[in-house]
């Protein structure tokens, strides 16, 4: 089977996207975006917002990509610096880093890029992707955004996370792949209220795989946030039983862990 889904941004692709970045600086240059968190002063992040996000620090756990914070969640003895709760009850993924907590100004851009329209806010979600997210892939990694059913994409118009994938593939000079995983059935959007098991059924067997273009290959998972991680669990799972060597995530932001505060 060829890798026909499997490809990099070919050179019109690159070219738009150094033209909309360009236009978008300039934009920015003229005081003509408005902040993409409040949306009431001169952004894209204002002088007040800046200060509202909350980068996630090392040392973080190599499995869940959490940082360390109390004595509950410090590294084992593993030669990996691997968390409690990842040697104790196991992870999905191979490995998730993200960015940015979600909270504060971050958690009002992802929402206003998602559900208000914004999708120039996700350039920013991808910028700080590439600072903080140290770049370090095998050779047969291939970015994969986590995929939205036919009906919330037509709703909305767009992927937040196809968008996020397409930036970080120009910034990376990675090959994306939005065609081989998909979304095998609509779902009810998942509430930071859902409990853990509440959300594993409601994304059971909602994803699944049309080639076995993953096989032998690394997936990087993209998508704008990670709450409890049940989706991209799911992908993972479906990238997997088509072949996947190993399913990495990144995200542009991670929510905190209940006992975890600003």
């Amino acid at each position: 089977m060829s890798d026909s889904n499997i490809k990099g941004l070919d050179f019109w692709q690159r070219t738009l996207m150094r033209i909309d970045r360009f236009v978008h600086t300039m934009r920015v240059t003229w005081g003509d975006v408005k902040c993409y968190a409040c949306e009431q002063d001169i952004g894209p992040l204002c002088k007040c917002c800046a200060p509202d996000v909350y980068p996630i620090e090392e040392p973080c756990c190599e499995r869940c990509g959490y940082p360390f914070g109390n004595s509950t969640q410090n590294p084992t003895s593993s030669p990996k610096k691997i968390c409690y709760f990842c040697k104790k009850y196991g992870y999905g993924l191979d490995s998730l880093k993200s960015a940015v907590f979600f909270d504060g100004a971050a958690k009002k851009l992802v929402l206003n890029a998602k559900f208000r329209h914004r999708p120039n806010a996700l350039r920013y979600l991808a910028e700080w992707m590439v600072e903080r997210i140290h770049r370090d892939f095998p050779a047969d990694a291939v970015l994969v955004p986590v995929p939205l059913s036919a009906k919330r994409k037509q709703e909305r118009g767009y992927n937040q996370a196809e968008i996020l994938a397409r930036h970080l593939a120009f910034d990376w000079n990675l090959p994306i792949d939005t065609q081989t995983l998909y979304r095998a059935k609509h779902t009810q959007a998942l509430s930071s209220s859902d409990t853990v098991l509440a959300r594993r059924q409601i994304v059971a067997q909602a994803f699944s795989t049309r080639t076995d273009h993953f096989k032998n290959k690394t997936v990087i998972l993209i998508d704008d946030v990670c709450t409890t991680s049940t989706t991209l669990t799911a992908c993972a799972l479906a990238c997997k039983q088509a072949g996947a060597r190993s399913v990495l995530a990144l995200t542009a932001t991670r929510g905190r862990r209940p006992w975890d505060s600003l």
